[in-house]
């Protein structure tokens, strides 16, 4: 959409509609990516709370996984990926002078957070629900 060459028989300029779209779909992709990750947690965070469960590092692990829940939102917030996912802004800046790896991890943090998220949505909604059925 964003080439101008190739859809030139459509006689309409589709660079911001292009752009625009991309960041749209992108972001959206991003979050609907993290979020399928978090509903197939369940398995992998089961076995990990049944080897943890009355463990000496039980209340380490709950206090990690609750930081990556306040880092992830944190970077979720710092990166206004919300921004792109609204279209509040036309470009996405960033910042060059940032170290790579901060970047990543930022984005990973985000991606951390939805999934947890996730994961603790449906682990109480089927707690509600088994708790309707007794």
């Amino acid at each position: 959409m964003i080439s101008s060459n190739v859809f030139s028989f459509l006689n309409i300029q589709t660079t911001m509609f292009g752009r625009r779209l991309h960041m749209l779909s992108t972001s959206w992709g991003f979050i609907l990516m993290a979020i399928h990750v978090g509903l197939h947690l369940n398995s992998m965070m089961s076995k990990i709370n049944k080897k943890m469960k009355n463990s000496t590092f039980e209340y380490v692990y709950y206090f990690g996984l609750l930081i990556l829940e306040g880092l992830g939102l944190y970077s979720f917030i710092s990166t206004k990926v919300w921004e792109d996912m609204l279209l509040v802004n036309d470009f996405k800046f960033y910042d060059y002078n940032q170290n790579g790896i901060i970047f990543y991890l930022k984005y990973i943090g985000i991606v951390v957070f939805i999934e947890l998220t996730v994961y603790l949505i449906f682990k109480l909604i089927n707690k509600l629900k088994n708790k309707e059925e007794k």
